[in-house]
């Protein structure tokens, strides 16, 4: 005869039609929790460590500004490490080529500043008009739009460059003095 759906799935999970288990219940078709398990949980043992530290790992590397950021430290160390090289040579190194002594101290740092100044000019109107695009089309194509944006590593390594060279350039123009 005709079985209903409570039947076959008692039947299923007892083997059998005869003996019967406990009563049908949705809660049975949940995965067990800890107040499921016959063995009881000591109070001194904290939630699986290992798991928390590999989630958090999973999402600073799947953040928008992880590969910018780390991209601004090493421009910042780049700057750095330079910087004491070129105070560590001597002044007579690269000896009387005009190449190096075409501009004066003046001159390097409005470079510099031109340089910082147009990076992140450049990284803002970029990133606010891509945005503005992208969420505009995420409004008729759908959400996942903007996910895969931002997930993009070409987008964020385009954004490190220009903070990266923004960084790099005002940390090196702070060095620039007159010679003296």
């Amino acid at each position: 005869g005709a079985e209903t759906v409570e039947a076959f799935r008692l039947r299923a999970r007892t083997g059998s039609e005869g003996r019967r288990a406990a009563a049908f219940s949705p809660r049975r078709l949940l995965p067990p929790t800890f107040s499921d398990r016959s063995v009881p949980i000591s109070p001194s043992r904290k939630p699986d460590m290992r798991a928390y530290l590999i989630q958090t790992y999973q999402s600073v590397l799947a953040s928008y500004w992880f590969v910018p950021t780390i991209m601004a430290i090493l421009a910042a160390i780049l700057a750095l490490v330079l910087i004491q090289i070129d105070n560590w040579l001597p002044r007579t190194f690269v000896g009387d080529n005009p190449f190096f002594y075409a501009t004066q101290p003046d001159g390097a740092r409005s470079i510099l500043n031109a340089i910082g100044g147009s990076m992140i000019g450049v990284a803002g109107t970029v990133f606010s008009v891509t945005m503005a695009t992208v969420v505009f089309a995420s409004g008729t194509y759908g959400p996942r739009l903007l996910t895969n944006f931002m997930n993009d590593r070409g987008n964020q390594v385009t954004l490190g460059t220009f903070v990266a060279t923004f960084v790099y350039s005002i940390l090196v123009l702070r060095t620039v003095r007159d010679g003296g």
